[in-house]
């Protein structure tokens, strides 16, 4: 309001200092039966690389979250109030958000 520019300006102005922002998330309806076991499984992955770049950190403090050398990330993770799987990503681009989403799933055997 203090500015006097309208909301997309906004974020024209946002995305001129820090670049476009990339993101989107997959919720896959979970078996509560299975979580065990692919809470086990995930404990267990710990891929080099993903989209084809390579894994730069892990962290399991909630969830999966892999970091990757060009700076995207995805993380996997069980939802706490509903049977879900989360899946989220980040990237330089839509297509590397959709890329990296689905090599997730692939990770969690899906």
């Amino acid at each position: 309001v203090r500015t006097g520019r309208r909301p997309s300006e906004l974020l024209d102005y946002l995305y001129d200092r820090v670049g476009p922002h990339f993101y989107d998330r997959s919720d896959i309806p979970l078996d509560p039966e299975k979580k065990d076991g692919l809470a086990k499984r995930m404990g267990g992955v710990k891929p080099d690389a993903i989209g084809g770049v390579k894994v730069a950190s892990r962290d399991s403090t909630d969830g999966y979250r892999f970091v990757l050398e060009d700076g995207s990330w995805v993380t996997i993770r069980f939802s706490g109030t509903e049977p879900l799987l989360r899946i989220y990503a980040e990237g330089k681009s839509a297509d590397r958000v959709d890329t990296l989403l689905s090599e997730a799933k692939g990770l969690a055997g899906l």
